[in-house]
């Protein structure tokens, strides 16, 4: 079970989903490289990939919550992963924020203070 956890961490650090073509974890020289740094890393290592995974934030700005849906599934991300953006408060605190825009997002009320804040925190604008 243990062996299984970490095999599926060195897959998430790797940008590899499981169950992919991928090499099987034992025989690919990128993930030995990979379980040897996450065993040298030690207890700290969790630790500081939940605060990267935290500071790397993804936001759809979207007119509706459908909308948001629809583009959260298009880029295969689940509701913790991508936040819709729906006003500038959002962005307080974040920078380089990667911004999916979708639909209708010019119809958001506060667009233009949204539009602000994004430059403000020098977001990544992606349009899908």
């Amino acid at each position: 079970m243990l062996r299984r956890r970490k095999n599926a961490l060195i897959l998430a650090i790797a940008g590899i989903q499981a169950g992919s073509s991928h090499h099987k974890i034992r025989s690919c020289l990128h993930c030995k490289r990979l379980a040897s740094s996450v065993k040298k890393a030690g207890s700290n290592f969790m630790s500081n990939l939940s605060k990267t995974i935290a500071t790397q934030s993804v936001f759809i700005l979207a007119g509706s919550s459908s909308q948001y849906t629809d583009a959260r599934r298009k880029l295969n991300l689940s509701p913790a992963q991508a936040s819709w953006l729906t006003r500038p408060s959002n962005l307080e605190g974040k920078h380089r924020p990667q911004i999916y825009r979708f639909g209708d997002w010019k119809s958001l009320a506060k667009i233009q203070e949204i539009e602000a804040a994004m430059a403000a925190a020098e977001a990544e604008v992606v349009d899908l």
